[in-house]
C-alpha cells in the first residue's frame, strides 16, 4: 500500500517548472498541496491584509494546480492562503480560484476555512486561562488584544480533514502549519503518524531538498507503511540524504523534534538511505 503526494512549490506564487510538474503528475499522485504563506516577511502583511506575493504569479500557479487536480479528480489543498491566512488573504485566494474556475470551465466542491480570531474570542480565552506565553514573556492583556489589527490561529490537520470529509475537492485554508497540508489525507487513510508527519515536514518547502537548487520547484513524496521516499519532479535534479535530513531542522530549534498542534514528532531514530541517484 502506498500514497503519493505532490508538493508543488514552497510558496504559492513563487512558481514551479511546468515540465517538472507534468512529470510529477505522470507518477499518479493522490493529492496536490501547496503552502500559501509564511511569517518570514514580518507582521505588516498580516495586519494590512495584503499578500507578499504578486497576484499575477499567484494566479498562474493556481491555474496550473486547479487544472491538474480537477482533470485527475484528486484533492488540492492550499494552506495559509494569501500569505498571512487572515480573512482578506483567504478571500483574495478564493476570488482567484473562482475566477479561474469560470474562465477554465472547471467544476469542483470548494471548502474555505477561516483562521482569523475576533478580539471577543481572544478575550474570552484569556479569561478562561487558555492563552499562555510562548516563552519568557509577560502574559497577554485585554488591552494588548485591542491593539492588534488582525490575529490568526494556526490550525493543524483536523480542520482540513473535516473539509475533505464533507466532500471538498479544493480546500483553501487560513493560517495552518505547513506540514498539516501534507498530513491530513494520509492520516485519514490510516497511515502511521510518525512517517506521515516526517514526510510532510520534508516536502513542505518543495525544492528546498533538491540539488541543484536554482529555483522553486515541485517534489514528490511517496508514503509506505513504515517509510517514505522523496524525489524531484524535475528529471535532471536529485534529492540527497543530507538535504532531506537537514530539512527536519529547517525552521526548527531541534533537529529531532517537530512540534505540531496534534503533538510532537520525534525523529531521533529515523534512518536516511539514498535509494538511487535521484
Amino acid at each position: 500500500m502506498s500514497l503519493r503526494m505532490i508538493a508543488a512549490s514552497g510558496q504559492l506564487g513563487y512558481g514551479f517548472n511546468e515540465e517538472s510538474f507534468e512529470r510529477a503528475l505522470s507518477l499518479g499522485p493522490d493529492f496536490i498541496g501547496c503552502d500559501g504563506g509564511s511569517m518570514d516577511p514580518g507582521p505588516w502583511y498580516l495586519g494590512a491584509g495584503k499578500p507578499f506575493v504578486a497576484e499575477t504569479p499567484m494566479n498562474r500557479d493556481l491555474r496550473l494546480l486547479l487544472r491538474a487536480a480537477v482533470a485527475r479528480n484528486i484533492p488540492l489543498i492550499i494552506g495559509s492562503a494569501g500569505g498571512g491566512g487572515g480573512e482578506p488573504h483567504v478571500a483574495l485566494v478564493r476570488s482567484h480560484v473562482e475566477e479561474i474556475a469560470r474562465e477554465e470551465g472547471l467544476s469542483f466542491n470548494m471548502a474555505v476555512i477561516q483562521s482569523e480570531q475576533s478580539p471577543e474570542v481572544l478575550k474570552k480565552a484569556l479569561r478562561e486561562n487558555r492563552i499562555q506565553p510562548l516563552g519568557p514573556i509577560e502574559q497577554l492583556t485585554p488591552e494588548q488584544i485591542d491593539l492588534n489589527t488582525r490575529v490568526v490561529a494556526m490550525m493543524g490537520a483536523e480542520p482540513l480533514q473535516h473539509a475533505l470529509e464533507q466532500g471538498a475537492d479544493v480546500v483553501i485554508a487560513g493560517r495552518c502549519t505547513d506540514a498539516a497540508i501534507y498530513s491530513a489525507i494520509p492520516l485519514m487513510n490510516g497511515y502511521r503518524a510518525g512517517p506521515v508527519w516526517h514526510l510532510a515536514k520534508v516536502v513542505e518547502c518543495g525544492a528546498q531538498i533538491i540539488e541543484p537548487r536554482t529555483s522553486q520547484d515541485c517534489v514528490v513524496g511517496t508514503l509506505f507503511d513504515d517509510y517514505f521516499e522523496v524525489e524531484p519532479g524535475a528529471g535532471d535534479r536529485v534529492c540527497t540524504k543530507l538535504r532531506v535530513a537537514a530539512h527536519t531542522l529547517y525552521e526548527n530549534p531541534s533537529p529531532y523534534e517537530l512540534k505540531e498542534p496534534a503533538g510532537t514528532l520525534i525523529t531521533r531514530d529515523a534512518i536516511y538511505e539514498q535509494v538511487n541517484e535521484r
